[in-house]
């Protein structure tokens, strides 16, 4: 059987060691102990025999069973070499170290992650990967760059790091961390390194400089006009008496002070009081209306009265008080009058009854009340009206001259004629009456003027634009006041063209050649005619055309223009030479240079790149190790590397702080030392391990642990720290450093830690706790029945009013207080006096008598007054007290009437110290006694003197229609002006006055009347002789009959000649042209102007000279004769034109022509050169901005620069990449725009700042973080984004995109990555992990007492003879067997069938009552029937015809019992069930022998029969009740002792089992 096992496992082995080994798991050979079932034969002599047969009675055999313990080799599985066990048929293998970046995939074996890879050194270690390198950075995870300290991501490149200024760089650049450069204009702020200032060179005055040069106004200011760097303040509303000083702050001027409700208003300060007046001014009392200052005291004013007072006193403004005698005037209150008994007529009463005359009149003869007016002279056309006064007749008016006059009035002005009579005008000589207008009087003319207009007897005056016929005084001719040139003047200031030519469309007089083509680079000099400009040469066969000349030929360009070239399509233009066109590439060439439109050549050391055409990359012949290839033969480093020292191409991992317990494997990263770990806050440092938990201890070293303070090591245990209490704890056990834990009952003292005190958990209330919930009362005090915490005071007497608060203490009750006598009495409180009343209660008053209480005030009671106090108040019972400014009436105690210290004027008293006003008059403003009387209306130059009465002020009249009005009197009427005022005549307008005549107004001319007067507002009349002029109003030219030639008209019919000109002797309207020196060649035709002959025309520089004319221009010689041109010396005659001489220059002329021997002329818009006089520059009329002047107005840009499409003078930068977010403000220079700043690798690109980093994101734009993909944005932070894992993290923290990271005491679960389980050092039996450290039970487990990694199975009943091995599962002690029905219970096992009995304990039988112990141990019969045996049995002996045991004879205390006891096995025996033998047994023997003989031959035939079938039944049983298990033979079933055997094992096994043979 043995051999059959191992055979078996060998195939097992073969056949699973491949899976097996995948899997981790290995196969064991190890021996077992096992249990089984023997089948053995018992013998039983057949009961059926008489013992007499027994020699043909063979015993029978019967099959029984017993169980064997033997030892098998099985084979189990358990971890290959390098693995360990994780879970029941599950290892993992092991790496003695942590796969950091990895998993253990094998045996000291780690897998990297997907973007990481091995590192080199350290092959525990893996490292992430990015495709490209990390500038100012390192790869922290794959494809991701963590920044340097102080740099942050670029947002549009993952692998740039930019340096931070964490404030943002004001005006300047970051180019450093926390480094600002500042910008051109600018300067470093002092006190912050991030601001750079703008520069003003002058100061900024109530400003700032926010821009180079440029002043901003602070808040509240604005510019000054004039000064730019100067700010004044502004304030919204004018300051008066003061200064605007500040925004919106006036300062005083000296002598004022502000003013309290307006903060732009200073007022005058005066240090006395101004006496009825106000301080207008420093020191300065202006009176107040009607009041004028004193002359001695300037702060009084006294009270004026605009007029004298007459026979009167100035007693208040305005207000004349009478003298005795006299009474006031009616219409002038200033005035009293005398009394006189009849009215005076001209005159007034001067004196009582006497009149005195007006000025002007004289006394009446006979009425001494009468006054005639007086006029000296006779009044002519008129009435002596009043003194010295004429009054006109109808239809006339006063003389301005002469007072006493009347002339003719004629409504409108007589022109040309005098006013004779009313409304009638006689012509003057020479002049006759207008058909249509009687007031207007023609001039005379004997012929009718031409051209002109009779403007005065006999005289013609030309219209505009003529001038006067020199031989007819009626006639006028056209003029031009320039000379038609090519023309004629056929009207005023027209002059028509001759043949050939045509208008000039700006010069009227000129008219210009005409060429029936357009004249090209020429101009049209003739009819039909072009001449070249100064640069082109005509085209050979269109005289129209004329072509540029370039004096070099252009290189990749065309002669577009004199002497500039034009490119060709892919070049552009030399800087230095004017001819050279370059070829240009679009983009810039990037370490080559551009050799052909579009084509870069690559320099030395460097390799045309395959995707950009523009581009050659630096060639290094080594590979560069974390590093890149930037130059030829020179790599750089990586963000995080380092160069090495001896190899240039290597670059090796930088750890910015020192790796403590670990090394520096790669950028930023320490691998731990063995016996360390990697620490989850600080990445430089590996802390040591220790396998278990340290208890009030720390790990200081590999399984090395150090207590805490105030804990000591325990001496069992090295891991665990017991803590010290240094005095003994009382009630309570010392649980941490001098930190005792009271016992049940008992709480922490407060003043003693080491004491802890009984609790009650009530308070006890005057009593002490004295031992858990037990309180001990107070002196004074005794318990309360009903409450065991309280304890209640005691007073001896009872408590009035209040309570007995404490031992012989009353408190009073709310609302009463102490009684100051009796300590047991409380009385009643009122919180304020009860007046007229007593507190009778708490907060309540009784009124004494007489008094009613205040229905507001519940402490007062108010005296009662039967009747309503009338302007008084009741103040004690039936007694009124008068208010103040009232007084009692002496009939009515209950009235008081008011009273005034004043008597009211126009008004009545109606209460203390108040008028009322009369209807019709209103308040004095200032005198509260006084009310004036009201008119309704102004009144205007007048008083209200009653209501809706106007007195008139003197010099004024009442006005007819308006009652309110008085309008000034005029004793005289006004010419030309209207009486404004007494006396006063006021001028109409375009009116002045008349010096010596006050009512008289002469009209205005606002210039001088120039040969004329001003006879009307703006209007001039011209003198005799002279006309108006057509533009000015105000001059009047003289009048010539005839044209003045080359003179002028400077008085009637005198010519003035021209300068330049003399009077010709024969007419005196003709002036002739004077030349000093004679006509050469010509005629004097105009002053100093020579017209020149035939053939001939003027000399340039001696206008008397006339030169002869050649019909083309003689070029560099002298036209000598008509048609005949000299060449000058150094010029030679032109071999095909005649009028040419061309100069000899020993050199080229560039960019000009050779004009004069050794003489170059530069082209037009062209200059000398200073130091060439070969050369000439080209003029730009602008200056040429980063480019230089190539031709006329044309610019060429500098290299790097390109023409601006708006502005030919303007030259932008290129920048051959575009600027993202910035300006290219220099070639290949972008300047970055507000919140922006350089990136360090691409300078065509500024990225946005972003004021602190943005973590796990890109700053996209100023101030904005973009997250990147599978981050998202934190809800508080807009710097920070989060990373997004779709699954929730357990037990951990989202760390990294879909990567989480598990928390302190937590790990990485195997096969799903975003579950932490959490760890416990030692494996947990029966449990699982749920916590750091903290094993759960498994359902039907509970925790073991000892040991906290450890469930033990529980089972809901005790296990008898075996353990709980599972819940609810027994495993049977060794040599014990499962119950069938009872899985709780296990029964012993006997190697030997306890027949006749039941086993106890393992091999140990207790044999059935009736039965015993045999010398084999075995059970058998107590007793057995004699008659079955001829002798009894061994081990037994007879008795009463019985065999009895001999081990129980002892306990036979007679017979009968033991005979009662022998039942088991009688002479029936086993086939005591058989009724014949049955009958044979109870058979007395007499009777049984005789029967014997005849049926013995029976019993032997029966006995024959059953022998027959037993044995039948041991050679062959039937299968139906034996079934054969075909498995159970080809894969045996072997019962170990550490498994129970199957409840359903018969108790006969299948004879056909033939492995298990029996004994």
């Amino acid at each position: 059987m043995n051999v059959q096992i191992i055979i078996l496992i060998a195939v097992t082995l073969c056949a699973n060691f491949s899976q097996q080994q995948k899997n981790g798991i290995c196969p064991k050979l190890t021996k077992v102990k096992k249990s089984r079932l023997v089948p053995y034969t018992y013998m039983i002599q057949n009961p059926s025999c008489a013992p007499y047969y027994r020699a043909y009675c063979p015993p029978v055999p019967y099959n029984y069973y017993r169980l064997e313990i033997y030892t098998d080799d099985v084979v189990t599985n358990e971890c290959c070499k390098g693995y360990v066990e994780l879970s029941k048929n599950h290892c993992i293998p092991h790496c003695s170290k942590e796969c950091v970046y990895g998993k253990c995939t094998a045996p000291e074996t780690c897998s990297c992650n997907p973007g990481y890879t091995k590192d080199v050194k350290n092959k525990y270690l893996c490292i992430p990967k990015c495709s490209k390198p990390c500038i100012n950075g390192r790869c922290t995870s794959p494809e991701i760059c963590t920044c340097n300290t102080n740099y942050t991501i670029n947002f549009k490149d993952k692998y740039l790091c930019e340096p931070i200024c964490s404030p943002l760089c004001v005006n300047s650049k970051c180019t450093a961390p926390e480094i600002c450069s500042c910008n051109s204009g600018f300067e470093k702020d002092l006190q912050n390194k991030y601001n750079c200032n703008p520069v003003c060179g002058k100061g900024c005055v109530n400003a700032k400089c926010t821009e180079p040069e440029i002043c901003s106004c602070n808040t509240g200011y604005v510019k000054d006009a004039r000064n730019k760097n100067l700010c004044n303040p502004v304030c919204t509303k004018t300051c008066v008496n003061s200064k605007c000083s500040a925004p919106e702050t006036c300062s005083c001027n000296s002598g004022f002070a502000k003013d309290a409700a307006n903060n732009y208003l200073c007022n005058p300060v005066c240090s006395k009081t101004c006496m009825n007046s106000k301080c207008t001014a420093p020191e300065t009392c202006s009176c107040n209306e009607g009041f004028s200052k004193d002359s001695e005291n300037k702060y009084l004013c006294n009270p004026v009265c605009s007029e004298t007072c007459v026979n009167s006193k100035c007693s208040a403004p305005e207000t004349c008080s009478c003298n005795s005698g006299f009474e006031k005037d009616a219409a002038n209150k200033y005035l009293c009058n005398p009394v006189c008994s009849k009215p005076c007529m001209n005159s007034k009463c001067t004196a009582p009854e006497i009149c005195s005359c007006n000025a002007g009149f004289s006394k009446d003869s006979e009425n001494n009340y009468l006054c005639n007016p007086v006029c000296s002279e006779t009044c002519e056309n008129s009435k002596c009206s009043a003194p010295e006064t004429c009054s006109c007749n109808s239809g006339f008016a006063k003389d301005a001259a002469n007072n006493y006059l009347c002339n003719p009035v004629c409504s409108k002005p007589c022109t040309n004629s005098k006013c004779t009579a009313p409304e009638t005008c006689s012509c003057n000589t020479g002049f006759s009456k207008d058909s249509k207008n009687k007031y207007l009087c023609n001039p005379v003319c004997s012929e009718t003027c031409v051209n002109s207009k009779c403007s005065a007897p006999e005289t013609c005056s030309c219209n505009s634009g003529f001038a006067k016929d020199a031989a007819n005084k009626y006639v006028c001719n056209p003029v031009c006041s320039k000379p038609c040139m090519n023309s004629k003047c056929t009207a005023s200031e027209t002059c028509s063209c001759n043949t050939g030519f045509s208008k000039d469309s700006e010069n009227k007089y000129l008219c210009n050649p005409v060429c029936s083509e357009t004249c090209v680079n020429s101009k049209c000099s003739a009819p039909e005619t072009c001449s070249c400009n100064s640069g082109f040469a005509k085209d050979a066969a269109n005289k129209y055309v004329c072509n540029p000349v370039c004096s070099k030929p252009c290189m990749n360009s065309k002669c577009t223009a004199p002497e500039t070239c034009s490119c060709n399509t892919g070049f552009s233009k030399d800087s230095e030479n004017n001819y050279l066109c370059n070829p240009v590439c679009t983009k810039t060439c990037v370490n080559s240079k551009c050799s052909a439109p579009e084509t870069c050549s690559c320099n030395n050391g460097f390799a045309k790149d395959a995707a950009n055409k523009y581009l050659c990359n630096p060639v290094c012949s080594k590979l560069c190790m974390n590093s890149k290839c930037t130059a030829p033969e020179t790599c750089s480093c990586y963000a995080g590397f380092s160069k090495d020292r001896e190899n240039k191409y290597l670059c090796n991992p930088v750890c910015t702080k020192p790796c403590v317990n670990s090394k520096c494997t790669a950028p930023e990263t320490c691998s731990c030392n063995a016996g360390f770990s990697r620490d989850l806050k600080n990445k430089y440092l590996c802390n040591p391990v220790c396998t278990k938990t340290c208890v009030n201890s720390k790990c200081s070293a590999p399984e090395t642990c150090s207590c805490n303070n105030g804990f000591a090591k325990d001496a069992a245990n090295k891991y665990l720290c017991n803590p010290v209490c240094s005095k003994p704890c009382t009630n309570s056990k010392c649980t941490a450093p001098e930190t005792c834990s009271c016992n049940t009952g008992f709480s922490k003292d407060p003043k003693n830690k080491y004491l802890c005190n009984p609790v009650c958990i009530k308070t006890c209330v005057n009593s002490k706790c004295s031992a858990p919930e037990t309180c001990s009362c107070n002196s004074g005090f005794a318990k309360d029945v009903g409450k065991k915490y309280l304890c209640k005071p005691v007073c001896s007497k009872p408590c009035i009013n209040s309570n007995c608060t404490s031992p012989e203490t009353c408190s009073c009750n709310t609302g009463f207080s102490k009684d100051s006598k009796n300590k047991y009495l409380c009385n009643p409180v009122c919180a304020k006096t009860c007046v007229n009343s007593k507190c009778s209660a708490p907060e309540t008053c009784s009124c004494n008598a007489g008094f009613s209480k205040d229905p507001k005030n519940k402490y007062v009671c108010n005296p009662v007054c039967t009747k309503t106090c009338v302007n008084s108040k009741c103040t004690a019972p039936e007694m009124c007290s008068c208010n103040t400014g009232f007084s009692k009436d002496l009939q009515n105690k209950y009235l008081c009437n008011p009273v005034c210290s004043r008597t009211c004027v126009n008004s009545k008293c109606s209460a203390s110290e108040t008028c009322s006003c009369n209807n019709g008059f209103a308040k004095d403003p200032r005198n509260d006694y006084l009310c004036n009387p009201v008119c309704s209306r102004t009144c205007v130059n007048s008083r209200c003197s009653a209501p809706e009465t106007c007195s008139c002020n003197d010099g004024f009249a009442k006005d007819p229609t308006n009652k309110y009005l008085c309008n000034p009197v005029c004793s005289k009427s006004c010419v030309n002006s209207k009486c404004s005022a007494p006396e006063i005549c006021s001028c109409n307008n375009g009116f002045a006055k008349d010096a010596g005549n006050k009512y008289f107004c002469n009209p205005l001319c606002s210039k001088p009347c120039v040969n004329s007067k001003c006879t009307a507002p703006e209007t001039c009349s011209c003198n005799g002789g002279f006309s108006k002029d057509p533009k000015n109003k105000y001059l009047c030219n003289p009048v010539c009959s005839r044209t003045c030639v080359n003179s002028k008209c400077s008085a009637p019919e005198t010519c003035s000649c021209n300068s330049g000109f003399v009077k010709d002797p024969t007419n005196k309207y003709l002036c002739n042209p004077v030349c000093s020196k004679p006509c050469v060649n010509g005629k004097c035709t105009s002053p100093e102007m020579c017209s020149c002959n035939s053939g001939f025309s003027k000399d340039l520089l001696n206008k008397y000279l006339c030169n002869p004319v050649c019909t083309r221009t003689c070029v560099n010689s002298k036209c000598s004769a008509p048609e005949t041109c000299s060449c000058y010396g150094g010029f030679v005659k032109d071999r095909t034109n005649k009028y040419l001489c061309i100069p000899v220059c020993s050199k080229p002329c560039i960019n000009s022509k050779c004009t004069a021997p050794e003489t170059c002329s530069c082209n037009s818009r062209f200059y000398k050169d200073s130091k060439n006089r070969f050369l000439c520059n080209p003029i730009c009329t602008r200056k040429c901005i980063n480019s230089m002047c190539s031709a006329p107005d044309t610019c060429s840009c500098n290299r790097g620069f390109a023409k601006d499409p708006n502005n030919k003078y303007l030259c932008n930068p290129v920048c051959s990449k575009a600027c993202t977010n910035s300006k290219c403000t220099a070639p290949e220079i972008c300047s970055c725009d507000s919140g922006f700043t350089k990136d360090s690798q691409n300078k065509y690109l500024c990225k946005p700042i972003c004021s602190k980093v943005c973590v796990n994101g890109e700053c996209t734009a100023p101030e904005t973080c973009s997250c990147k993909s599978y981050f998202t944005k934190d809800s508080k932070d807009k710097y920070l984004c989060n990373p997004v894992c779709t699954n929730p993290c357990i037990n951990g923290k989202c760390t990294l995109p879909e990567t989480c990271s598990c928390n302190p005491g937590f790990s990485t679960d195997s096969l799903n990555k975003n579950i932490c389980n959490p760890i416990c050092s030692e494996p947990c039996i029966n449990s699982k992990c749920s916590a750091p450290e903290t094993c759960s039970c498994s359902p039907g487990f509970a925790k073991d007492n000892t040991n906290k990694y450890r469930c033990n199975p529980v089972c809901s009943k005790d296990c008898v003879n075996a353990e709980c091995s599972s819940p609810n599962t027994c495993t049977c002690n060794e040599g014990y067997v499962p119950v069938v029905n009872d899985k709780f219970k296990c029964n012993p096992v006997c190697n030997n069938t306890c027949l006749n009995g039941y086993c106890v304990k393992p091999n140990t039988c207790k044999c059935n009552d009736g039965f015993g112990t045999d010398s084999e141990d075995k059970c058998v019969p107590i007793c057995r029937a004699l008659c079955l045996y001829r002798d009894c049995p061994r081990d037994y002996e007879a008795m009463n015809n019985r065999c009895i045991l001999k081990s129980v004879l002892s306990l036979c205390t007679d017979n009968t019992t033991c005979v009662e006891n022998c039942v088991a096995e009688d002479c029936g025996g086993i086939f005591s069930d058989i009724p014949v033998i049955r009958t044979i047994i109870n058979t007395p023997l007499k009777v049984l022998i005789p029967a014997a003989l005849g049926v013995i031959v029976t019993i032997l035939v029966a006995i024959i029969v059953v022998v027959i079938i037993l044995k039948k039944k041991r050679r062959r049983i039937d299968d139906s009740k034996y079934p054969i298990d075909e498995n159970l033979i080809r894969n045996p079933v072997f019962v170990t002792d550490s498994l129970p055997l199957t409840a359903t094992l018969h108790m006969e096994l299948n004879p056909k089992l033939e492995l298990l043979p029996g004994k």
